[in-house]
């Protein structure tokens, strides 16, 4: 089985059943195809991976185990490691999917948020705090902006930025 591509999609993230992990179920898609069910159900355990039976149909010469060990090893290769505070994980198919449906679920937000908002931050350290500020949209949006880079000079506007450059800068990668 050769991967040479790998979504995420249908996802649903329940905020109010996280716990201690993120509550959410999706579906993974590898090479266009509906694979695997990824689900966790927010109360600090792994999450859960079935693989669909149609995409087992496809590969009869490889167990539900073996498709998720594959998938696993095209998602260490390809994403690599990530370093948090506590330490350096590698990106297996559970940390990607995670931070697959945190970075879809940011998107949507901001996508909501800036078509009736300017949005900025004050400085960079209010990206690393993670401190933003939101001014309600009015008839002259340009001038609001121009308003608010004139009251703080290090001011960082999601709105002027591209869309994947203001995701990056709201999720704290300045």
């Amino acid at each position: 089985m050769k991967i040479n591509k790998i979504e995420l999609k249908n996802q649903k993230y329940f905020a109010s059943g996280s716990q201690e992990t993120p509550c959410y179920n999706a579906d993974v898609y590898i090479n266009g195809k509906k694979a695997i069910h990824v689900s966790n159900y927010g109360q600090g355990g792994c999450d859960s991976q079935d693989v669909y039976p149609q995409f087992m149909h496809l590969h009869k010469d490889l167990s539900q185990m073996q498709i998720l060990e594959k998938v696993n090893e095209y998602c260490m290769k390809t994403f690599g490691t990530e370093t948090y505070k506590w330490g350096t994980i590698d990106i297996d198919l559970e940390h990607w999917s995670q931070r697959e449906m945190f970075l879809r679920r940011d998107q949507s937000y901001l996508r909501r948020a800036m078509s009736k908002n300017v949005l900025y931050f004050k400085n960079k350290d209010g990206v690393e705090k993670g401190e933003y500020y939101s001014v309600k949209k009015q008839n002259n949006t340009s001038s609001l902006i121009a308003y608010i880079k004139d009251k703080y000079k290090e001011c960082i506007v999601l709105n002027d930025l591209p869309f994947d450059d203001a995701v990056k800068t709201f999720r704290g990668a300045v």
